[in-house]
């Protein structure tokens, strides 16, 4: 399933041959809030109706696997989300820029170095488009302690950093509808919300 979760661009630095390079947390711990229609049959299967919200938890056990931050570093970034993967045969399309070959962990945290390079894509880093989306595939399984989470993400693999715009809606606006699920509430890392109810 694929999936796509907005934060702020963090700190930037423009070098001598005018490449944007960032400082940016991308990828976090933590309950996060869908749609069940978003997660499709697992969620229906559960017993939720499609506009429930659904809490999905992203584990640091998972967040932080080996075998998902070897998908972390020279990403591909785009403005916006593609329709489909990036991958060899389209990357020179639809890419501005790199991830870097390095990363670092915070408690909650994946944090980055994406260096924007195409002129358009530091016009749009500069001005309509400030915030970050990882763009990644998950498998969804249910979540045994439904106190905490009703399903988690496992198995997550990068595909690609997106330069995003600010929701037009406000703060609640869901971004990221071309690739794939969205978080419908985000909320500060490490404050988990109150648990919905089903309907």
């Amino acid at each position: 399933m694929k999936f796509a979760d907005r934060v702020s661009v963090g700190q930037m630095k423009e070098t001598g041959e005018g490449y944007l390079v960032a400082t940016a947390r991308v990828a976090r711990t933590g309950v996060q809030h869908y749609l069940a229609s978003e997660l499709g049959d697992i969620a229906i299967k559960a017993g939720f109706k499609p506009n429930d919200v659904v809490r999905v938890l992203r584990s640091p056990e998972q967040v932080f696997h080996k075998d998902s931050l070897q998908t972390i570093t020279r990403l591909p970034v785009t403005i916006d989300h593609p329709a489909e993967h990036v991958n060899a045969e389209n990357w020179a399309r639809i890419s501005v820029g790199e991830v870097g070959d390095a990363y670092a962990t915070e408690p909650e945290w994946i944090v980055v170095n994406p260096m924007i390079k195409d002129s358009g894509g530091v016009k749009a880093a500069k001005t309509t488009h400030r915030e970050v989306s990882m763009g990644y595939t998950a498998e969804i399984v249910e979540y045994a302690d439904k106190a905490v989470a009703d399903f988690e993400q496992q198995t997550i693999r990068y595909n690609h950093l997106a330069l995003v715009a600010r929701g037009r809606a406000g703060e609640q606006a869901r971004i990221g509808d071309s690739w794939g699920a969205s978080p419908v509430v985000d909320y500060d890392p490490g404050n988990t919300p109150n648990n919905p109810r089903r309907s």
